[in-house]
């Protein structure tokens, strides 16, 4: 995942020769009366180009550069994540240090939250708090949405806090750090951190909870020699009831699972786009081993690069960031591997909203 940011900047010098397919261009807005997905492009690291898409779903129209259509400028530099609340769009948007606030009738920004460092992903508690993890900083922001202010500051022990999740009573936190084997959990409605979980390996990145309420902790940063493992926490305790490590060579990212909790699925990313542990894997919360092969692989010198599942029917939705120097390629698939349909998006397409 470093090394995506290692990819940005070397890539944002090639951005003047960026190759779009051929794509309708839809100039007028989307209809929300219909189902759909919001899908998020990060843009090109460093050219503030970061915009957002529409599919939808009932006649497979792309809608891209919605915000900068219809607004006249883009999102800023690295849009990271995107949440549905209070009926707007909430978009964290990393290197330009602000949370912009979208009414998706109109696409115009309602307001933009600019005290918070770094923002990476969101975590909404009903639709009254919404809890902001942030790259450089050792913080967890807490926003009151009736007001967009930060009415706390939640401090931990290490920079790079990364996804979370809600369950019950408790938001659980990653900690990507290279040093940090902490996952970090908030107690709600207090807001306050109840504990810091210590887990067997260090840089966590991302959490799912299973259908036995059991937790799932992704780490590993084989960039900065920190190996990745799969750790299942149990629900009660916290205690590790499975701790599956991965091969060397691989990189899992984008741990996710379906609307039972039953199925997990994980990128396998090869950044020299050969076949080896490059795909979309896929398990059973059961299940004692890793996979050894993909559920769907990545195609020949290239690797997906972020995944969502929808959840009225469980279809994997796969983007491909073709280099960043193009336009996304968005591939949907039914939930047993087969290709449905290839839709273009944005440059760096990344986080998913289905509606």
């Amino acid at each position: 995942m470093v090394r995506f940011a290692l990819l940005w900047i070397c890539l944002g010098l090639f951005v003047s020769c960026v190759k779009d397919k051929p794509n309708p261009v839809q100039t007028e807005k989307p209809n929300l009366n219909h189902s759909g997905v919001w899908v998020l492009n990060e843009g090109v690291y460093g050219n503030s180009n970061a915009d957002l898409s529409f599919i939808d779903l009932s006649d497979n129209t792309v809608y891209n550069n919605l915000y900068k259509q219809h607004y006249g400028e883009s999102f800023g530099d690295i849009a990271q994540d995107v949440q549905w609340i209070q009926q707007t769009l909430w978009v964290t948007v990393n290197n330009s240090n602000k949370i912009i606030i979208l009414d998706p009738n109109t696409f115009q920004p309602i307001h933009e939250i600019k005290n918070i460092i770094s923002p990476r992903y969101m975590q909404s508690i009903g639709d009254s708090v919404v809890l902001v993890t942030s790259l450089t900083t050792n913080h967890i922001y807490c926003i009151r949405t009736s007001t967009f202010e930060v009415f706390k500051v939640i401090d931990v022990n290490y920079p790079g806090t990364e996804h979370l999740v809600l369950h019950n009573n408790y938001v659980y936190v990653t900690n990507w750090h290279e040093n940090s084997p902490l996952l970090y959990r908030i107690h709600v409605p207090d807001f306050n951190l109840a504990s810091s979980i210590i887990l067997k390996h260090k840089a966590s990145h991302d959490v799912v909870v299973d259908a036995d309420d059991n937790i799932w902790v992704l780490s590993g940063n084989p960039y900065k020699n920190v190996s990745s493992h799969l750790q299942v926490l149990h629900a009660q305790t916290y205690q590790t009831v499975k701790d599956l490590a991965f091969p060397n060579a691989a990189e899992p990212i984008r741990l996710c699972c379906d609307m039972e909790r039953k199925n997990l699925y994980f990128i396998g990313v090869n950044y020299s786009g050969q076949t080896t542990y490059n795909g979309l894997f896929k398990m059973n919360y059961l299940d004692d081993v890793l996979p050894q092969q993909p559920f769907i692989p990545a195609n020949l010198n290239s690797y997906f690069y972020s995944v969502a599942i929808n959840p009225t029917n469980n279809f994997i939705f796969l983007a491909d960031a073709n280099g960043f120097n193009q336009r996304s390629t968005l591939y949907e698939f039914s939930g047993n591997g087969k290709l449905q349909h290839t839709f273009i998006t944005g440059l760096g397409s990344t986080k998913m909203l289905f509606q």
